[in-house]
């Protein structure tokens, strides 16, 4: 007996998803979770038949809900009524997940128990259709520079899920395809293992079967990457505007009439004064539109207040370091390199936020 329960989602299934449950049962899983995910009345005799052999259950959604929600409706179930198995393996039901590895995934959990194992596909075969091989090479060097780890294969829907982290995956967000992406987001970050186990790359009929959308589901996959990023400079934009605008208003409104200094004065004092205020207000602003929408972080206390502080201070003083030392080598103006500095510091900037000062405190 492996103790280890198997995830299928389905809809519309065929004659392979019996096969591939028939085998499953046979070679001794003690759970096999079918979703029928809102299939036509007409297929239920799949279903039924699945639902035959030793150890499956079948799932129903009344409708279509997507993937992702099949995915959690397994996992909620496994939380609820499974508690001899020390995991789950979700597979596909179009026979593209072969029964060695779903075997070879089970026999790795047992060792790794606190990282997701994910079934990893050669694309450079020459049988992966170039749709398939483009997509998902794109999409790990996007992921790699949003997220910080690179994946050879970020869509594979081969995984092992140990108990230990199944209920972080049952209440993620997502509901279709977007929903495997964000598995893989939030390992990255809260720092929990990924580990890639190559698998067979089996491709049937150009991969026809399979319900990929590919531009409504490329796009929201592309967004669940790219979110946090896009958040992160959107919050530098409006802290930007946040703190020229606050800069203009103190030194040639507010400075005036509380001291009665005059903007064509030119006072080194006044110019410190005005950027001192609005740096400072920007920068909190900056802080708690990071903290919320950027990385969503929810831990209370100073603690990410603080790493913040001093990550502007270092970054400050490595851009002004930067600057002066290129300077001072090369005869390319001021006005040319700070821009170039200021550009690389902010994705350095991204990635230290990310992993240091709003990584979530029950992983630091």
């Amino acid at each position: 007996m492996i103790n280890t329960a198997v995830v299928i989602p389905c809809l519309n299934p065929d004659d392979r998803m019996v096969d591939y449950v028939r085998a499953l049962s046979d070679q001794g899983f003690a759970k096999i979770i079918v979703v029928n995910d809102g299939s036509a009345e007409e297929f239920d005799s799949f279903f039924a038949r699945a639902e035959s052999f030793r150890g499956c259950v079948v799932l129903r959604h009344v409708e279509n809900r997507g993937k992702g929600c099949a995915l959690k409706t397994a996992m909620k179930y496994y939380l609820d009524s499974v508690t001899d198995c020390n995991g789950i393996i979700t597979a596909d039901a179009d026979g593209q997940h072969t029964l060695e590895d779903a075997v070879n995934i089970s026999r790795l959990m047992t060792s790794m128990d606190d990282a997701l194992i994910l079934g990893s596909r050669d694309f450079s075969q020459d049988d992966v259709p170039a749709r398939s091989r483009f997509g998902n090479r794109c999409t790990s060097v996007v992921f790699k520079l949003a997220h910080g780890s690179y994946l050879r294969d970020t869509q594979t829907g081969l995984r092992g899920i140990p108990n230990k982290l199944i209920p972080i995956f049952a209440d993620l967000r997502g509901e279709r395809y977007e929903y495997e992406m964000n598995m893989l987001i939030e390992c990255s970050r809260r720092n929990i293992k990924m580990v890639e186990e190559p698998i067979k790359t089996v491709y049937i009929d150009d991969n026809s079967s399979s319900h990929f959308k590919v531009f409504r589901d490329s796009g929201k996959i592309y967004w669940i990457i790219l979110r946090d990023l896009f958040m992160y400079i959107l919050s530098g934009v409006i802290s930007f505007v946040v703190d020229q605008g606050l800069y203009i208003l103190m030194f040639y409104l507010l400075l005036p009439r509380l001291f009665g200094a005059s903007p064509e004065d030119n006072s080194l004092l006044w110019i410190a004064i005005a950027a001192g205020v609005a740096r400072v207000c920007s920068s909190l602003l900056n802080y708690f539109l990071n903290k919320r929408l950027a990385f969503r972080n929810t831990d209370k206390g100073t603690n990410s207040l603080l790493k913040y502080a001093l990550l502007v201070v270092l970054v400050l003083a490595t851009s002004s370091l930067l600057v002066w030392i290129l300077t001072s080598i090369t005869p390319i103006p001021k006005i040319v390199i700070k821009p170039i500095v200021d550009l690389v510091l902010v994705f350095i900037n991204y990635s230290i936020q990310r992993t240091w000062v709003f990584k979530p405190a029950s992983e630091s």
